[in-house]
């Protein structure tokens, strides 16, 4: 009888291992056979799911921001006030658990191979979600007309923490990103 194989299952898995690659070895690393060899098993393992390296990272792209819109709805579930939906969110977009800071070290190294088309495809539209949600949060915290200067500031700052904790993480406790995430809010929202 032949085995059944769970088809989006293996490709969660293949995300999974891709992900783990960017992290530890950059772009240059991340390869269908790479990603084969971590694996296990042979290069057909990832080719019968990924014809080439740019559906695995269009793929890659879709499962993390899907992923990421689930685990966001679950937030948003739990906190009904549009002040602390905002706040919730942009402590979830920094590096404050493990998990967090491997996500992005694999987005630096996305950054990193910047020349890479299908690497550049990838961070844009991670980077065009991020700021949409963004905008939604902060309607009604911020004028209209403030709301995109407000959301590019945000990302800016949350850019920015990502770098200096993947820099100095000695540096960067969480309870002192929260405290600077808590300070930005109050400059921004004019509290």
């Amino acid at each position: 009888m032949p085995r059944v194989v769970d088809h989006d299952a293996r490709r969660r898995n293949i995300a999974t291992v891709a992900l783990t690659l960017l992290a530890r070895d950059g772009a240059s690393g991340l390869s269908l056979r790479s990603i084969a060899a971590e694996m296990g098993g042979s290069l057909t393992l990832v080719t019968h799911y990924y014809a080439n390296r740019q559906e695995l990272m269009t793929d890659l792209a879709r499962q993390i921001c899907h992923g990421w819109q689930a685990h966001i709805d679950r937030m948003d579930e739990a906190h009904h006030e549009p002040r602390e939906r905002l706040r919730t969110f942009l402590a979830w977009m920094l590096p404050l658990t493990e998990k967090g800071q491997e996500e992005e070290h694999a987005r630096l190294a996305l950054l990193v191979a910047d020349s890479d088309p299908e690497c550049r495809a990838v961070l844009v539209e991670f980077d065009n979600y991020l700021r949409e949600l963004l905008r939604q949060r902060l309607a009604g915290l911020v004028p209209k007309k403030r709301v995109s200067v407000v959301a590019d500031l945000l990302r800016a700052f949350t850019s920015g923490m990502v770098l200096d904790v993947q820099l100095t993480p000695e540096l960067w406790p969480v309870k002192r990103q929260l405290t600077l995430l808590d300070t930005m809010l109050a400059l921004v929202l004019h509290e």
